[in-house]
């Protein structure tokens, strides 16, 4: 199941255009928020820093267009790879960066420029929370 969400999501950060991008960017934030509460809640991690990322997340997840394409944002599934998930946060900002620099709608250039910057500060987040479970080891 974890696996075919990443599949959908690589996916949608292929596709032409913007709004393909911007979608899974969306469905990204909405995990993470889902992601750093688990963290958050769990023995592993740092807490404050688990909360941080939720926090960079929801803001993520407010600036960018819910997805109106009837997928299921699958609230419900939780990751515990966040490697993986900061993996495909960094892809969301690339693709996002290209994308902003072809579009001819200035609108969705102005937003895909915002949410590259507020993908990489969430990336950012989710690595510094998995820091300490890493050292714990």
């Amino acid at each position: 199941m974890t696996t075919a969400w990443f599949d959908r999501i690589a996916a949608r950060l292929a596709e032409p255009g913007i709004q393909g991008p911007l979608s899974a960017a969306w469905s990204l934030a909405n995990q993470t928020v889902y992601w750093a509460l688990a963290a958050a809640g769990g023995n592993d991690g740092d807490t404050l820093a688990a909360y941080g990322t939720h926090n960079h997340a929801i803001e993520l997840r407010g600036f960018l267009p819910e997805p109106d394409d009837g997928d299921d944002p699958e609230t419900d599934l939780t990751f515990a790879d966040g490697r993986r998930l900061a993996e495909f946060l960094e892809q969301a900002e690339r693709r996002l960066a290209a994308a902003a620099g072809t579009t001819m709608v200035p609108d969705e250039a102005l937003t895909a420029l915002v949410a590259v910057r507020l993908l990489g500060h969430t990336a950012a987040a989710v690595r510094t929370t998995l820091r300490p479970a890493q050292t714990a080891r």
